[in-house]
């Protein structure tokens, strides 16, 4: 009884682990604010970043928006809401640029930041 409550528990423990995983990865894309993400279709979307600059994605509504990275393939991911803030903190420095490349978590459909970097 005590070994099959044991194994059961190191079971569930197992399943909760896999479950809650998260995946590291690096994407390579542009930052632009979640206001104006879904108002282009993927297709605008690459024109319009042409003329996208790092001021507008620094205005305080687009700020408030939160972040999304897009990438060059078309898709377009969204940060969670710490994200933001450290996209934030990193777009307010000098040297910054919005082709970006970032190591994130991807926790259920949204990114967790774990480090940004201008594009090489």
């Amino acid at each position: 009884m005590v070994k099959k409550l044991f194994l059961s528990g190191i079971a569930l423990w197992l399943a909760a682990s896999f479950a809650f995983a998260q995946v590291e990865m690096t994407i390579t894309g542009t930052i632009i604010d979640n206001q104006c993400t879904p108002i282009r279709t993927p297709e605008k979307l690459k024109d319009f970043l042409k003329t996208y600059t790092k001021e507008k994605a620094l205005m305080s509504t687009c700020a408030a928006s939160g972040y999304s990275i897009y990438t060059s393939d078309g898709r377009i991911f969204r940060f969670d809401k710490d994200s933001n803030f450290k996209i934030l903190v990193f777009l307010e420095k000098k040297d910054s640029k919005l082709d970006v490349t970032v190591s994130v978590d991807m926790v259920g459909n949204e990114l967790s930041l774990v480090s940004i970097a201008n594009k090489k």
